[in-house]
């Protein structure tokens, strides 16, 4: 139980701590961020439709959806960074309408979504009454995650839409590859870190660091599964629990299984841009959920 406590420990700036009781609550954060939103972005109507939920209207009158269930969980877990979370969202804002272009593909990026998130979104549009249809690009990786696409640029992150993909010339069959060339420099350029968890017993266990937004795209990324990188007992095993958490350990460790996928539950209850409480062993044909 001490190594479960140590490694939970270890993650908790990523977790959100349940003791934590004080603070604003979802409605006075959602009238923080509109007030802000508003000085901020004065030719844009924003409208809420409830707690953590607004609709936006751009000045050529394309209507949108913004959720702050994510901005509110980060806030939740880092009360001290409302600023940066509240100021991170409005950046997101102004260039929601953002269109690319041909030059524009090298800000492409492949990120790792649960199976439910494109449904998710259409069913949170809905109620909102947003009844313009939202086309992802979206392809599947296994029963439970996806792969969808963003553009990323210096001042926003945007999801990638067929139309988008459509008006800049670019075919859908190449987008897979093209992402993954763009991840491969991004990662070699911050570089990623693959840390060796300290104290937790005999399991051997690893956690992926990056920038907090695209460490589970690292599965996308042949170059870095294999024992090099990652010498387990077994088949590599990896928890993506979120976005920004990555846990490996190997299919013969039982006590890193048992760790990991402590860890894994407790980040996907708790963390914002949850993806999944499973673990997914690495083969030659693909991630496959993987079940001790």
């Amino acid at each position: 139980m001490r190594a479960v406590k140590r490694l939970v420990a270890f993650l908790v700036s990523c977790i959100a701590v349940t003791a934590f009781a004080a603070g604003m609550s979802e409605v006075a954060f959602t009238d923080t961020f509109v007030q802000q939103a508003k000085t901020a972005i004065p030719d844009m109507e924003i409208t809420v439709v409830g707690p953590l939920q607004l609709t936006t209207k751009a000045r050529d009158g394309t209507v949108g959806t913004l959720f702050l269930t994510n901005a509110y969980t980060q806030y939740t877990t880092n009360p001290d960074v409302l600023q940066t979370i509240i100021g991170n969202q409005i950046a997101a804002l102004k260039n929601t309408y953002v269109e690319i272009d041909t030059q524009s593909s090298s800000s492409i990026f492949a990120v790792i979504k649960p199976a439910d998130y494109v449904s998710n979104v259409a069913a949170q549009r809905a109620k909102a009454g947003v009844s313009q249809e939202i086309n992802l690009v979206v392809e599947s990786l296994n029963e439970d995650l996806r792969v969808l696409y963003v553009l990323d640029t210096e001042s926003s992150m945007q999801m990638l839409t067929k139309e988008g993909m459509s008006k800049a010339g670019l075919k859908e069959s190449k987008l897979r590859a093209v992402a993954v060339k763009n991840l491969r420099k991004y990662f070699s350029e911050r570089p990623v870190q693959i840390a060796k968890l300290e104290e937790t017993g005999k399991a051997t266990i690893y956690q992926v660091l990056l920038d907090e937004n695209y460490e589970a795209s690292i599965l996308l990324i042949d170059d870095y599964w294999n024992k090099a990188s990652f010498d387990v007992a077994g088949d590599i095993v990896a928890f993506v629990p979120a976005r920004n958490v990555v846990i490996v350990t190997g299919s013969e460790d039982q006590e890193g299984l048992r760790l990991a996928s402590h860890v894994a539950r407790n980040g996907y209850d708790e963390l914002g841009y949850a993806i999944s409480p499973h673990g997914y062993r690495r083969t030659a044909t693909g991630w496959v959920r993987f079940t001790p």
